[in-house]
């Protein structure tokens, strides 16, 4: 499920500035993130994530890099400590960024 543009509003001043260091510009995060909540919603291996979200390589290769970089942990803690303040449970849609965060901190750090 595609995120809502009110869960994009919240994570997308958290992320890291699309202009990497080499190369050209990245892909839009925002389809990188779709594309790695649909890989763990679904459990589909990395080969088979739709040609929709890119190449499956560059997201996997985005999910690592902010995993090793900090960024699904500090995500992952901004939108629990926004959740805390506004009093909201976690559901839905963020539920699956959540998801991707925590398995992101773990599985990389």
């Amino acid at each position: 499920m595609p995120l809502a543009d009110a869960q994009w509003a919240r994570i997308e001043p958290l992320l890291p500035d699309r202009t990497p260091k080499r190369g050209g510009r990245w892909r839009d995060h925002r389809v990188v993130i779709d594309a790695v909540a649909y890989k763990f919603q679904t459990g589909t291996q990395w080969v088979h994530v739709p040609d929709k979200y890119g190449n499956w390589r560059g997201v996997y290769n985005r999910l690592r890099m902010w995993a090793v970089d900090g960024t699904w942990e500090r995500v992952f803690t901004a939108l629990v400590a926004q959740a805390d303040a506004d009093e909201v449970t976690l559901g839905g849609g963020f539920v699956g960024v959540r998801t991707v965060c925590w398995l992101g901190v773990l599985w990389f750090n």
